[in-house]
């Protein structure tokens, strides 16, 4: 007995008595590519979307930290929300169509918006375990700076969360290149840095972390005057730059880091003194029982205490 349902049909099921076969054909038409487009992100949640593979398939979405798997899900929705995550992280989201033979895996780097990271005023203590890559970033240098730079004549584009992307790339090295070089001429630092920590909406907020080596400290006001100079001079007036220092924690650790070293020196020395008083008693006492003395007994009651020592 053979039972063959309409050629409309998702799938053709074929069953007989003798030999039990089951065959199923998915609907045939185009796989299309998987793309993620990251709706928004903020210090502790990243929210996706997706289009892509087969109308009705299901997707596998997951979620890294570096070579660590964080969450996998298996859905038919097109978007999520990562919850409970760490600020200042760089996130892999990756998803894929289930249902195509091809290759339809992608993915996005997202880092969680950082801000948070920098409210407190001890970012550099070692008790402060918040965003561990960054803090060696930061109070590894003689002096860092938080930048956030607003440009009001920009629209922000979804492309600009994931680091990978081709606008990220164009805008953030467009901002290294001009500043870097810049401010090496004005603050005569050949080793000044940026690190570039993403971008926000509004109309585009660019966030980077501004790091100097030399040893001449620059208040606020005059990082942020030069700041504001090279970048209006690049992209025009209609830039705003807010600026907060990082370098007092860091300097604080550094002054720390000299006390313990003085009294460490100074334990060391103690020690060398008590030592060499130790040495010279020992000294004194073996002469004492060999009855030689380094100065020359004189007089009667001189020789009298030599002889019966």
């Amino acid at each position: 007995m053979t039972t063959v349902p309409p050629e409309s049909a998702m799938a053709r099921f074929t069953r007989s008595t003798a030999n039990p076969i089951f065959t199923t054909t998915f609907a045939s038409g185009p796989c299309m590519p998987v793309s993620i487009k990251v709706q928004n992100v903020t210090g502790d949640a990243i929210q996706v979307s997706w289009t892509g593979g087969r109308r009705g398939n299901l997707y596998t979405i997951s979620l890294m930290y570096g070579n660590r798997e964080i969450n996998k899900t298996i859905t038919k929705e097109t978007k999520t929300v990562f919850e409970h995550l760490l600020p200042g992280h760089v996130y892999t989201v990756s998803v894929e169509a289930q249902s195509c033979a091809e290759d339809s895996r992608t993915s996005v780097n997202v880092r969680t918006d950082p801000v948070s990271c920098f409210n407190g005023t001890e970012f550099c203590l070692p008790q402060n375990t918040a965003c561990p890559d960054l803090k060696y970033i930061v109070c590894s240098s003689y002096q860092a700076f938080t930048c956030s730079v607003l440009f009001k004549s920009q629209i922000f584009n979804h492309t600009l969360y994931d680091s990978e992307s081709e606008d990220y790339k164009t805008m953030s090295e467009s901002i290294e290149t001009e500043v870097v070089r810049e401010m090496r001429i004005r603050l005569k630092d050949d080793q000044f840095n940026i690190i570039m920590l993403g971008f926000r909406p509004g109309s585009v907020i660019a966030d980077f972390i501004s790091l100097l080596q030399t040893r001449d400290s620059i208040d606020v006001n005059a990082m942020q005057t030069h700041l504001s100079q090279i970048l209006k001079n690049k992209f025009g007036d209609q830039i705003e730059v807010t600026i907060q220092s990082l370098s007092a924690q860091s300097s604080t650790e550094k002054s720390s880091t000299w006390k313990v070293a003085v009294i460490v020196l100074g334990v060391l020395l103690g020690v060398a003194l008590v030592l060499i008083f130790l040495i010279t008693l020992l000294y004194i006492c073996m002469k004492k029982r060999s009855g030689e003395y380094l100065v020359e007994p004189k007089g009667l009651l001189g020789n009298f205490v030599y002889k019966h020592l």
